[in-house]
């Protein structure tokens, strides 16, 4: 059984925040930013959104769906991704799904990283999804 905390969503708190977050994409982000807006997929996804006093790159609220574009400092050392981890087990504690893609797959193979994205869409759409159905995926 999975508790949800109910984070507070994009609080006013980090608007300044996540729109400077917006301003400065980083290209893999602004890539992926192009293939998933405006309904592409089948959802709608926010850019640059707060959960609690995280923000998550991409977030699909219909589908309690989190995408996250990690940078080489994600894989430096063992503490950067142990943050990550506590950061995915927060959230799927608040029923969130959080999908991981490194950079450098986005640069080399945004049609895999969307196909993935598609099938997680699809997935966490279907009626027989257990609700509590959450967690992290590390790629």
């Amino acid at each position: 059984m999975i508790l949800r905390m109910s984070l507070r969503h994009n609080t006013p708190e980090l608007k300044t925040v996540r729109s400077r977050l917006r301003a400065t994409m980083p290209a893999p982000e602004l890539m992926l930013w192009q293939r998933i807006r405006d309904g592409q997929f089948g959802v709608r996804f926010r850019r640059q959104h707060s959960i609690g006093r995280m923000i998550v790159d991409f977030y699909a609220s219909s589908m309690r769906l989190a995408i996250e574009i990690d940078g080489e400092s994600h894989f430096a050392d063992a503490r950067a991704r142990d943050h990550d981890r506590q950061r995915d087990d927060l959230l799927a504690r608040d029923g969130v799904y959080v999908l991981r893609f490194a950079n450098h797959e986005v640069m080399r193979n945004i049609n895999g990283v969307c196909e993935r994205i598609v099938e997680v869409v699809r997935e966490r759409a279907s009626p027989s999804r257990s609700p509590s159905k959450g967690g992290g995926e590390m790629r």
